[in-house]
């Protein structure tokens, strides 16, 4: 009876070391999986294995994981993603971001911390040094493209730096069109004034006085400008943040 009762202890001990076991092997499977998954973002880089990418559960912005990319020797590293935009539309991107020892290979580079479009030179601007979380904003016009490739970058197109950047809290906003077609104006005219003019070191009093034909002129052309105005106005692809 003893005997099968130790037995018993022991297939239990022994079916409780397993379940430790399992859960441990899944959380650290799934914790490999996490630090590892930048979903729909491609990871990419100038010098291949230069730079690392991972997901950062410890310096993150809100409760989801960072992106991470740490380049210790100058590199072109990014992380992208192709989204579908409307044609000769403005857009903004923003992300929150931190960076630590961020600097440029050359003193005139355009590198850093910064969002911008793979394979152009259109981003915005760098940040570089040490910085604690905050919001970097891009905006473009679409122009006449129908998706665009957005990447989040620690460098710069032809231009190389180093350092850490954690990215978190993506966000894309579409511009609104302006059917708004007014525009506020003034034009002074000032018919007599007098003004000191000089000349060779020597000080004159001059009076100006405008003709009744140069006021006339100066009218026709402010409505002339009012019209142009509002053609100008009518154009469908104006737009604004």
């Amino acid at each position: 009876m003893k005997i099968r009762e130790e037995k018993g202890k022991i297939s239990t001990i022994f079916s409780i070391v397993l379940i430790i076991i399992a859960v441990v092997t899944i959380y650290y499977v799934w914790h490999i999986y996490r630090i590892n998954d930048f979903g729909d973002f491609v990871k990419a880089e100038y010098s291949i294995g230069m730079s690392r990418f991972t997901r950062d559960n410890n310096v993150k912005y809100s409760n989801k994981y960072s992106y991470k990319i740490e380049s210790q020797e100058f590199n072109d590293a990014l992380i992208y993603r192709n989204i579908d935009v409307e044609e000769n539309t403005l857009y903004r991107v923003s992300v929150m971001v931190k960076y630590e020892n961020v600097e440029n290979e050359k003193d005139d580079s355009e590198g850093g911390v910064n969002i911008g479009i793979m394979d152009t030179t259109e981003k915005s601007n760098s940040l570089i040094g040490n910085g604690d979380w905050q919001n970097l904003v891009f905006q473009f016009d679409s122009k006449n493209r129908k998706n665009v490739d957005i990447a989040f970058r620690l460098g710069a197109y032809d231009d190389n730096s180093k350092g850490t950047v954690w990215f978190s809290d993506f966000k894309l906003d579409k511009g609104k069109k302006d059917e708004n077609n007014n525009w506020n104006f003034i034009c002074l005219i000032m018919k007599n004034l007098e003004v000191d003019i000089v000349k060779n070191g020597n000080k004159t009093k001059t009076n100006l006085n405008l003709k009744p034909s140069e006021i006339a002129l100066i009218e026709n052309n402010m409505k002339r400008f009012q019209t142009s105005m509002k053609e100008m106005s009518r154009r469908t692809n104006d737009s604004n943040i």
